[in-house]
């Protein structure tokens, strides 16, 4: 293949999962997830969430750790799946996410994966992760905190 058939690598934005137009990533949510109230500008005030989530790079061979944020969209669709008998809480499988158009167009496509265990990897990151969701997002900010007064949960890494 030629290089200028090459995709670039997805948008992941550092210690936080980014969707650009055609990306498709496969995480597993875990920890309890919060809502907050965002103010992005000419806009009404809106709820959003975030949860912490194991993100699976296809061009890696390990998992990592990143926060995930994410709108009603996606939220109504969580809260589909955690109501299914079938499928239950989504902590328990992994979920791909599609999105497609640019901002205020994008649309999402939420997609459950069956259900199995983590591997040991990706245990062990779940159980290390010492990350105070919480203290990412604070009312009336567009998105988590990446430096902020009190303990910033990426400040020995």
């Amino acid at each position: 293949m030629s290089i200028y058939e090459m995709e670039a690598p997805a948008s992941t934005g550092g210690k936080y999962l980014k969707f650009r137009d055609g990306d498709k990533h496969r995480i597993r949510m875990f920890g309890d997830p919060v809502s907050y109230e965002a103010t992005f500008e000419g806009q009404d005030p809106r709820v959003q969430f975030a949860s912490l989530c194991l993100f699976r790079n296809a061009d890696a061979l390990e998992s990592e750790v990143k926060v995930f944020q994410f709108g009603w969209t996606i939220q109504k669709a969580l809260k589909a799946l955690a109501k299914d008998a079938d499928w239950g809480e989504p902590t328990d499988y992994d979920i791909e996410i599609h999105a497609t158009g640019e901002k205020l167009e994008r649309k999402y496509n939420v997609v459950p994966k069956p259900k199995k265990d983590l591997s040991k990897a990706d245990a062990k990151l779940v159980f290390d992760c010492e990350w105070d969701l919480k203290s990412l997002v604070t009312p009336n900010e567009t998105r988590p905190r990446e430096t902020a007064p009190g303990k910033d949960p990426f400040e020995d890494e």
